[in-house]
This record gives structure tokens, C-alpha cells and sequence, in this order.
């Protein structure tokens, strides 16, 4: 995320106040977390929960430790946010500004305080191992909707999500499933399932083997569809979602305004991916940028922005044109389909014909992939599978 503001972020900030988590410990040794020494690279959370520690930056560097925890101006920092950054992220963002020698040793602090059994189980908080009841399936294909949200929550756009992906499952004769409990990750509670929906996810939400869980689910066939916040962390924690699942790092979106009309055009010739979408349309979102285009590690792009059509400019003027600027793209990992759309902040969105044309589409192809037991790699072939 090169060239971001510290001011970028202020608006995205939640309520000044530590979240609840479900009270059902897993295991430190399958959470994330749980590290043995804290470093600069780890979410900003777990760092300035430990006072003694923070006490102990503020000693090398005052303006340091006030940064950690009120990194945006005199608020503190909300948790769900210091779990997608990291200390390292203040400094690359120039949020802290200290010459080498003093960062050298606020990282040699760090690298060198050992993480407590009890703040590993603090950490570890956010994390669950509460497996959901799962009624009896009544039909054929069933998808299922993940809402575990750890860092910032796109509330409006979440809620006006749930009736139009129930109006989908209803069309398409799919069944649905809603849940925010992470021990639905498991081999046993997702076979029962064709495809996952990650509604919005921000933040780490999985342990070690609920990764393992989904990642084997994916790339043995099943279906994944990710909208909006589901690209949109300023940080991840896990490389193969971001680097591989994903496919792309989000670096900003505009800010003045933040929401714009632009035109949107269709690439892809896959039948399925494609079906009823226009050749072009205008619409109104907030337009994500990425570090690099998805397109140079083989997604077939579905839905390109025309940078033209609106000001790709971030807080105080960062420039976010990409060039080659892809908003929706598909891909296969393994025997898996893997759907992403960066259509999804705006509440109104779920309402918009294009954009849960789109999702549908999405749903119906990364949905077939148990049926077909392969992924084919040419996505733009009419044979592509899915088609309904």
C-alpha cells in the first residue's frame, strides 16, 4: 500500500470501543495470535493490548507510543481496525515519523518480549471454535454465507446482502445458510456445501485449521465467492488468501468523493460469468484500486473500470489509477472456482440489477465445481462449465 495517507483512514474508523467476541476459546496453538515473541509485523491490536509493553515504546519514543495507540489523531485506536494494521504499516505510511536508529529499537523490543500464555489467550479472542447447527439440506446445491467480521464492518451493506442472496438461492433452487461462527470450518460442516460466500469479511476470522478447512474445501472443488471488504484489508495476516485466493492487495479508493459514478465495462466472453451483463454501464460505488492488476497472476477479468470516467484519487490527492484496472474476476484454485467482486460497500448495491446480476452469475458458476470435479483453466472458453 504505497503513497496512503494516514488521513485515509480516519473516516473508516468504527466506535471507540473494544468489540466482544464469542466466548469460546480455541486452542493457542491453532490461532494465529498466538506467537511466541511479539514483532513489528504482527495486527496493531494485539501489540498495544499489552500495556507494559506500550509503557516500555513510550520510554524509546513518546510520539511512537502515542501513534500505536491513537495512530489517527486523538481517538483511540478501535480494536477491530488494529487487527488489519500493523506497526509496520505506521511506519511505511510515515504515520510515525522516527529516524532508523529509534525504529531499530522499537522493532528490537518487539522481536525480543516473549507473548504471555495469558495475552496469547487475549489475542486469541477473536477467533472461535463454535460449530453451528446446520439444518437438514432440502436442496441439490446449497451455499453457504460466512459473517465473521474482525476488522471493519460494512454494517448497511451486510444487512441489505442477506435478503437478495436469499432471493438468489431461491431462483437458482440453491439452499442457504447464514452464520458467523468460524467452527463451521471444518471437513465434515462444509461438505454439506457447494459454495462459500465471504459477505464483506474483513479482518482475520479463521484459526490454523479452519484455514486448512477451506482451503482443502476450495481446492478440491468447491465454489468461493468474496465481495467487496473481502479484498479490501490494508493488511492481511494470511499470504495465501490474499496472494493466491484473492489474488490482489487493496491499496485505496477515492475520497473526494468517496462515492462515484463511473463506467464500468465488460471483458470476459464466458458465457456463464457474463450472462445478461451490458456491454458497459454507469454506476455509483466506492472504487477499490489494488497494488498490482489481478490480471498479471492469469484471473480472467470479468468487469474492467474505465479510470477515466472518475477521479481515481485518494485522501489529500494519492493517486490510485492503476492503468489496467480490473473491479471483478474469477479464477481456479485447484479443482475450486474462485468468484471476487469489489462491487459491495453501498447498501444500495444489493438492490442494483447489475451488480446481483454479477453475484449470480458468480454464484452459479463457482457453484458448480463439485458437480464437474474440475476447474478449467481457459475461464474464457464457451465450454467453460457452470452454465444453468
Amino acid at each position: 500500500m504505497k503513497g496512503l495517507s494516514a488521513g485515509l483512514f480516519v473516516f473508516v474508523l468504527l466506535i471507540f470501543a473494544r468489540p466482544s467476541y464469542a466466548a469460546v476459546s480455541v486452542a493457542t496453538g491453532d490461532c494465529p495470535a498466538a506467537r511466541s515473541h511479539y514483532s513489528i509485523d504482527m495486527p496493531l491490536s494485539d501489540v498495544i493490548r499489552n500495556k507494559e509493553l506500550l509503557e516500555k515504546i513510550a520510554a524509546i519514543s513518546p510520539q511512537a507510543a502515542n501513534k500505536f495507540a491513537k495512530p489517527f489523531g486523538d481517538f483511540p485506536l478501535d480494536e477491530r481496525f488494529g487487527n488489519i494494521i500493523s506497526p509496520a504499516f505506521l511506519f511505511q505510511q510515515h504515520i510515525i515519523h522516527v529516524d532508523e536508529e529509534t525504529k531499530s529499537a522499537i522493532t528490537h523490543l518487539l522481536e525480543n518480549t516473549v507473548m504471555t500464555d495469558a495475552a496469547k489467550e487475549e489475542n486469541c479472542a477473536r477467533y472461535d471454535n463454535i460449530r453451528p447447527d446446520i439444518p437438514a439440506a432440502e436442496n441439490s446445491k446449497r451455499i453457504l454465507v460466512f459473517g465473521k467480521v474482525n476488522g471493519f464492518v460494512h454494517s448497511e451493506a451486510i444487512a441489505a446482502s442477506v435478503p437478495a442472496f436469499k432471493e438468489l438461492a431461491a431462483k437458482n433452487s440453491m439452499g442457504i445458510f447464514f452464520t458467523d461462527k468460524a467452527g463451521v470450518f471444518n471437513a465434515d460442516d462444509l461438505s454439506q456445501f457447494n459454495v462459500i460466500v465471504w459477505n464483506n469479511i474483513s479482518g482475520d476470522a479463521l484459526t490454523f485449521s479452519q484455514r486448512d478447512a477451506l482451503k482443502a474445501f476450495i481446492v478440491n472443488g468447491g465454489g468461493f465467492v468474496a465481495v467487496h471488504a473481502a479484498g479490501g484489508d490494508l493488511q492481511y495476516f494470511w499470504d495465501w488468501y490474499a496472494d493466491e485466493l484473492i489474488s490482489a492487495r487493496f491499496s485505496g479508493h477515492p475520497m473526494s468523493p468517496q462515492f462515484q459514478s463511473a463506467r464500468l465495462i465488460t471483458e470476459s466472453k464466458n458465457p456463464v460469468l457474463t450472462k445478461d451483463l451490458p456491454a458497459s454501464l454507469e454506476m455509483s460505488e466506492e472504487w477499490y484500486s489494488f497494488e498490482q492488476s489481478p490480471r498479471s497472476k492469469g484471473v480472467e477479468v470479468i468487469v474492467t473500470i474505465d479510470e477515466s470516467s472518475y477521479a481515481p484519487l485518494g485522501f489529500g490527492g494519492q493517486p490510485l489509477a492503476m492503468g489496467d484496472h480490473p473491479l471483478v474476476w474469477a479464477k481456479c484454485a485447484g479443482q475450486g472456482r474462485v468468484f471476487y467482486t469489489a462491487i459491495g460497500h453501498r447498501a444500495e448495491s444489493f438492490s442494483n440489477s447489475y451488480a446481483v446480476r454479477l453475484l449470480e452469475n458468480g454464484l452459479i458458476w463457482a457453484s458448480s465445481g463439485k458437480e464437474s470435479g474440475q476447474c478449467t483453466d481457459d475461464l474464457d472458453a464457451s465450454i467453460a462449465g457452470g452454465e444453468k
